[in-house]
């Protein structure tokens, strides 16, 4: 999976957020609120069914080998992604379906006061 590739949807939508579940394809939420299946690669080939090795795959990219050794000691851990698309935030974190990850976008300008 490229997960620039989706990064990339998520920043021309304009969307607040990516998240990444095991057993689900990629999904963004629009400012709208409303979900966007991502097809991964912008292609318009369908959502793919993500598995937990293919999450991992990604997690350990993103996140850097020293976020990714707190993530298997606590489960979770935060940290920041700088994509050639843009800033990220990201929670890598296990629930019962397995491992999953959230992307939310740093704007590039803070919002006014």
């Amino acid at each position: 999976m490229d997960i620039d590739a989706i990064l990339k949807q998520v920043m021309e939508h304009q969307a607040p957020d990516l998240h990444l579940k095991v057993g689900r394809g990629p999904v963004i939420r629009l400012p709208s609120g409303e979900l966007f299946f991502s097809d991964g690669a912008g292609s318009g080939g369908g959502a793919p069914i993500l598995s937990e090795p293919e999450i991992l795959e990604v997690a350990r990219k993103v996140a850097g080998p020293e976020k990714f050794s707190i993530f298997e000691q606590h489960k979770e851990v935060d940290f920041s992604y700088g994509s050639p698309v843009g800033r990220f935030r990201v929670n890598l974190y296990r629930d019962k379906e397995g491992v999953a990850m959230a992307f939310r976008t740093i704007p590039e300008k803070p919002p006014a006061l």
